[in-house]
């Protein structure tokens, strides 16, 4: 089998394995911040060329070798939440909770920024997590979790007339299940026409309100 095919496989499985935990909920993969990194493939391409004129299965197992830690390299960064996201998609204050066991509290504000006219679309993820959304907001979108395990995190995209905030746990390293699921209040800006997707797990629920 010729090496380069070998190495487009390689790569294909790659994006294709990413594209699919992005789906299934299980990974955030930010692909801005990998574009910065485009070289890699310029010296993927360089060794590929090294040694594909030479028919040694030495060379052949060098370039694969490469080619996986460039790979490799590329996933982990691409996994890490961009500092520029954090500041210009949500905002997000921690505070202990005292008089609750093992609790903390994490408060999202999403400022309301001329969104009138506008289709929301809200979409909501997370299991063990009681959710109640109540009472209305000057802000587009707030919320304060009751956080015995896992960590949430506060999205905001837009795109033409369309509004996407994605409200999801991201990371459940630190869950018990002896000490209870998470509690969060959610407010809403009534001005924006919403439409809201829940997916918690056991069971999901698509809401329109229009």
């Amino acid at each position: 089998m010729k090496l380069d095919r070998v190495m487009w496989g390689v790569v294909l499985l790659f994006v294709g394995g990413v594209l699919l935990l992005e789906n299934f909920n299980i990974i955030e993969f930010y692909w801005g911040s990998v574009w910065r990194f485009w070289p890699i493939f310029l010296i993927i391409a360089g060794v590929n060329i090294l040694f594909s004129r030479s028919k040694s299965q030495v060379g052949g197992y060098i370039s694969i070798g490469v080619l996986v830690v460039m790979l490799v390299f590329l996933f982990v960064r691409g996994t890490q939440v961009p500092a520029s996201s954090k500041e210009k998609n949500f905002s997000m204050e921690f505070d202990n909770d005292d008089d609750t066991d093992s609790a903390k509290v994490q408060s999202f504000d999403l400022p309301f920024d001329d969104a009138a006219g506008k289709k929301t679309v809200l979409n909501i993820s997370g299991g063990g997590t009681s959710y109640n959304l109540e009472g209305e907001t000057d802000s587009l979108f707030t919320a304060n979790v009751e956080n015995r395990g896992g960590a949430f995190s506060l999205m905001n995209n837009l795109q033409d007339s369309m509004r996407t905030v994605t409200f999801k746990m991201s990371n459940k390293k630190n869950w018990n299940m002896g000490e209870g699921g998470n509690d969060v209040d959610i407010r809403l800006n009534t001005k924006p026409i919403w439409e809201m997707h829940f997916n918690m797990g056991a069971g999901e629920l698509n809401c329109d309100l229009s």
